[in-house]
């Protein structure tokens, strides 16, 4: 009689310290690995599919995810959760289109910006294991991938960039007087690089680091001229492909070049006009001509769905589940731990404490998946809307979830989306 007491007083206590616990760290982490897919259970259903309506209603997490797009004016948005390698969640909050009065669906594309970068460096660890390149690899010496793209004068120090220098962003490029990739007039990236490369660098490569999509653009660059295919082709059929994640392709930078699924792109109220990117004097939206989110490419030109995000990272989690594309060494190189000094290969920040996260934002989009690797728990959020908190949007995002982790960490269905509905 005791006995069968205290186990109904534990089985009531349990989720009443699961719900106070902190979700951020690992120690206190308390739900249990019970899922656990299998290849063997046949290609992921097409995520062009997904509707709110598959997800079971959790109490709570709309008002939640509601209240912070109205704190900070967002149009849209898209959740996705997935816990060991299954999808356990995923919904569309707020308009896809207000004009059109079309309403966010799971099934919404949206930019993903810096995530890209995220996808690049998935590539190159790809190539290393195949030994068609080493980290260590010198890109711009004599007989190096991109030697090809040296001008006659430059810093001799450019000889020095490893590949890795550039996956950490320790290449010696700089962003003072401003991102070269965004700068008004820059149309062809491949010459904005090469006028790069004939400027001083900024610091000796490997020394210090300075945040730089020239880098993965380059290494973009590498790809391509490693395997002899563009590289949006060469990474849909040998990173995207093999993980099912089929809703990924190049963005456009205006209006018309939407494509199937996408939604549409808003700043926030009341941003000023800016000069398109082509130059002469044309004003536009941010959003739309601010940018050449195409010309970026693996620095920040990929869009996708939230869904195919989680099951990118399935695929470089090392979970017993999904298919892993890359060898359990090629994941802990890109994830072992960082600090504040040193980023992560293709993730902006492994830390100590095991949280993987990678962001992303620019004119019209944010984006950021958060990984948490002692539980496997994987989120990511995609919006369609700049704020007015720039720079500091990333932090928000992530204290959202945070919160949507304490409050409802075990209020999710047993159940995969990846395969079930």
């Amino acid at each position: 009689m005791r006995k069968g007491l205290l186990i109904s007083l534990l089985l009531i206590a349990l989720p009443i310290v699961a719900a106070g616990q902190n979700a951020e760290h690992p120690k206190r982490s308390i739900y249990p690995k019970i899922y656990s897919y299998h290849v063997d259970r046949g290609p992921v259903l097409d995520l062009s599919t997904l509707k709110n309506s598959s997800c079971s209603p959790i109490h709570g997490i709309d008002s939640t995810i509601t209240a912070y797009m109205q704190r900070h004016h967002i149009v849209g948005a898209s959740l996705a959760v997935m816990r060991n390698d299954s999808l356990l969640y995923v919904k569309g909050y707020g308009f896809a289109d207000r004009e059109a009065g079309e309403r966010m669906e799971p099934w919404h594309r949206m930019r993903v910006a810096s995530v890209s970068k995220l996808v690049t460096a998935v590539g190159i660890m790809k190539l290393v294991e195949q030994r068609r390149i080493e980290l260590s690899d010198s890109v711009f010496a004599k007989g190096g991938v991109l030697e090809y793209m040296v001008p006659p004068v430059h810093d001799r120090r450019l000889e020095s960039i490893t590949v890795e220098h550039m996956l950490r962003h320790q290449g010696g490029f700089t962003c003072k007087g401003g991102d070269p990739m965004f700068k008004v007039g820059a149309v062809d990236e491949e010459e904005v690089c090469c006028k790069v490369l004939g400027m001083p660098l900024d610091f000796t490569p490997g020394t210090d680091q300075d945040y730089s999509n020239v880098g993965y653009y380059l290494l973009g660059r590498i790809i391509s001229t490693v395997t002899g295919y563009s590289y949006e082709e060469w990474t849909r059929r040998y990173v995207l492909s093999p993980l099912q994640c089929n809703d990924f392709s190049m963005g456009g930078n205006y209006l018309r070049d939407r494509q199937d699924r996408e939604v549409r792109y808003y700043m926030f109220p009341g941003a000023k006009m800016e000069e398109d990117f082509h130059g002469g004097g044309v004003m536009c939206e941010t959003c739309y001509g601010g940018n050449n989110v195409k010309g970026l490419e693996g620095a920040g030109g990929w869009i996708t769905c939230a869904a195919d995000l989680c099951r990118l990272v399935a695929g470089i989690n090392i979970e017993s589940g999904i298919y892993d594309l890359l060898t359990t060494e090629s994941v802990q190189t890109m994830t072992r731990e960082t600090d504040e000094k040193e980023f992560s290969l293709g993730w902006l920040d492994t830390n100590r404490v095991g949280i993987w996260t990678r962001t992303g934002s620019f004119g019209g989009t944010t984006a950021l998946i958060k990984y948490y690797s002692w539980d496997g728990d994987c989120w990511v959020l995609l919006t369609n809307t700049s704020t007015r908190h720039y720079a500091k949007i990333s932090k928000f995002s992530s204290e959202l979830i945070m919160e949507l982790r304490s409050k409802y960490l075990n209020s999710f269905a047993h159940k995969d989306l990846f395969y079930e509905r």
